[in-house]
């Protein structure tokens, strides 16, 4: 799963599902923005697609594959 060793790797992924809660919290709560306030708004689909970018990039950093 990943290249690092067994301690550092458990540390990142703890750290991941840390702030992967943070991320999934955003991306709900820019998602229900988008559906009842403000559908189509273009700055909240930017911070839809940055907390996803973010998301995806930290998976792949800790060794998490899809």
């Amino acid at each position: 799963m990943s290249q690092f060793s067994d301690d550092r790797g458990a540390e990142l992924r703890e750290f991941f599902f840390e702030t992967a809660q943070d991320l999934l919290q955003a991306l709900n709560e820019e998602a229900l923005k988008l559906e009842k306030k403000h559908p189509g708004d273009v700055e909240t689909v930017r911070s839809i697609r940055r907390a996803v970018h973010t998301l995806k990039g930290d998976a792949a950093a800790c060794g998490c594959a899809n």
